[in-house]
């Protein structure tokens, strides 16, 4: 093999798929090679020379390091993306690339961080998650929410309570506002991206309570049933983030008298689900006719709600701190500074992005280091990453 040793070709792939999925062309132009040459990189034939490899992670904003580390075996996980239907290829491909970083990166921090356990209601087998139907889906949302201590009340964060389960959520801007988000479940634990281009509180909650039903009614499927089965699974997950963002039940008594769309605004900044969400579930379960809902949608779309609905503007979405908290613990218990914290994940701006980060908060190290404890002393004194629960600490290993 010509070229530095230890050169990970699938890191290469991978890199261009985090860059809304760069063709092999577009690449080669900018790093001044032959389109054959990033091939041969890409199949392992060769392997960039080190000044060439300088240029290819400058043009990606990636360490060097990253190109040369053994790509972890995460098998061929199941991504289920939730776009429209004429969306591009190519934020499907950087969500799903991003998830394997999430995941890659979430099994560095193991050795030192002891992350929350999965706490999720036993998954369906694939024949369960075909034969699904409406009962079914209501009754899986109240086995979970039952499961968490809910009950059929609000919910006042999802985000905080879907990372206490132990599933690791990102939240960023991709670029296409056709996209809404992408599950997948990597080494048996669950991994959600949340896009954040519509900055809608109400939105991203939905998608959250989506991906979920992904996570919960699909860890089993495989790529052909995806793609014979996209729309129904797509229907199966809109109908469960209904049924546990706003129970039937608790539903139904909240809309025993008139329906109208100044009451489903009372119950929208109470329960965080959109007018649309509700008004398509009132025509569900039959509590309006057909021409209660046409009147409801004539005066929905009179008012512009379309674009925006009321309180949409003013509610600050809900942000996942799981990352977050695990770089900052690091940094201010962990004995670590921010270049360890770049070569040990060996990424700086791909993890900024995917822990929520500010942009360039790795640059310098203005914090002052903290000298790990002994296991003893560590375990018993770690703090917990998110305020109202104790979920993540030191490990003792």
């Amino acid at each position: 093999m010509l070229g530095i040793d230890k050169f990970e070709p699938n890191r290469l792939k991978l890199a261009r798929q985090m860059y809304d999925d760069l063709s092999k062309t577009a690449l080669a132009t900018m790093i001044d090679v032959a389109p054959s040459t990033v091939t041969k990189w890409e199949d392992g034939t060769h392997s960039p020379q080190p000044e060439v490899l300088i240029n290819l992670a400058e043009a990606f904003g990636i360490p060097v390091h990253w190109f040369t580390r053994e790509v972890p075996n995460f098998g061929n996980p199941l991504f289920l993306n939730r776009a429209k239907k004429r969306v591009l290829k190519a934020p499907c491909f950087r969500s799903n690339s991003m998830l394997i970083n999430l995941a890659e990166i979430q099994s560095i921090a193991d050795e030192w961080i002891s992350f929350p356990k999965v706490d999720l209601i036993p998954a369906l087998t694939r024949e369960e998650s075909l034969s699904l139907n409406e009962g079914k889906i209501q009754l899986l949302a109240e086995n979970l929410r039952n499961h968490w201590g809910l009950g059929v009340s609000p919910i006042p964060n999802l985000m905080k309570r879907v990372e206490r389960a132990g599933i690791v959520v990102t939240r960023f801007e991709i670029g296409y506002e056709e996209m809404d988000g992408t599950s997948a479940w990597i080494n048996d634990r669950p991994y959600i991206f949340i896009a954040a281009d519509k900055q809608n509180f109400f939105r991203g909650r939905f998608d959250l309570a989506h991906e979920l039903g992904h996570i919960v009614m699909h860890k089993h499927l495989t790529e052909e049933d995806k793609k014979n089965w996209f729309d129904k699974l797509e229907d199966q997950a809109h109908y469960f983030a209904n049924c546990f963002l706003f129970p039937t039940s608790a539903f139904i008594a909240e809309t025993r008298n008139r329906v109208s769309l100044e009451s489903l605004m009372l119950l929208k900044k109470r329960w965080g689900i959109s007018l649309g969400a509700m008004m398509y579930k009132a025509k569900t379960l039959n509590i309006i006719s057909d021409e209660q809902s046409s009147k409801l949608w004539r005066s929905y779309r009179y008012r512009g709600y379309t674009k925006s609905e009321p309180y949409d503007i003013d509610t600050v979405p809900e942000e996942p701190s799981l990352l977050k908290n695990m770089i900052k613990m690091l940094l201010e218990q962990g004995g670590f500074d921010k270049a360890n914290i770049i070569d040990k994940f060996g990424l700086k701006k791909h993890l900024e992005l995917l822990a929520g980060l500010p942009k360039g908060y790795l640059d310098d190290d203005f914090g002052q280091i903290i000298n790990m404890k002994l296991n003893s002393e560590r375990v018993n004194n770690s703090t917990s990453l998110l305020q109202s629960a104790e979920i993540i600490k030191f490990s003792r290993r």
